[in-house]
């Protein structure tokens, strides 16, 4: 019994200078739509899967890749600036795929900020009766910004906000943990 405590004690300390993460985030998404007079909301689920390849005094440096799924918001009518109106408009994001280099610095003792710099791929899709249904590719730089609250045994509490392309944006917050 008390090598087991001990294994799991000295497992569990070590968690803390870990460099492999994974996070887990509920993101509250934002697409716009060029020229209609109300942005699309939609939610999902963001799994990120990182390494911190280099650690200096005061910032340190990884890599991580996130999937992202999401289910879209469906309007009875959509209007448009120039006048045109949808009727049963809906937008999907299928699929999200996005590898971000991150920053992140000690603010004050386990509050920590990060800066996300990288590039994404997401799959949008578009519905409405009176409109030629859509599904297609998006790309773009990414970046964003978030806070990480440490608490023992290698869990994070963390806020985000991220902008994967010129039209849709994101607040996350979830968990993550370092193994």
């Amino acid at each position: 019994m008390v090598k087991k405590i001990l294994l799991i004690s000295i497992f569990l300390s070590n968690l803390s200078f870990a460099k492999v993460y994974t996070d887990l985030k509920y993101t509250l998404l934002n697409y716009s739509k060029n020229g209609t007079d109300k942005d699309f909301k939609t939610n999902g689920y963001k799994l990120t899967l990182g390494y911190m390849f280099e650690e200096f005094s005061y910032i340190d440096i990884g890599v991580e890749n996130s999937i992202a799924f999401a289910t879209g918001e469906k309007r009875d009518s959509v209007e448009f600036k120039n006048g045109t109106t949808l009727e049963n408009a809906s937008v999907d994001i299928d699929f999200l795929y996005a590898v971000h280099l991150k920053a992140t610095a000690p603010i004050i003792d386990i509050l920590y900020g990060n800066l996300y710099l990288g590039w994404d791929s997401a799959k949008v899709g578009t519905s409405a009766t009176n409109y030629t249904n859509s599904s297609k590719w998006e790309n773009s730089f990414s970046y964003g910004v978030g806070f990480e609250y440490w608490i023992p045994l290698g869990v994070s509490l963390q806020l985000n906000y991220m902008s994967y392309f010129n039209n849709l944006n994101a607040i996350e917050f979830g968990f993550g943990l370092k193994y």
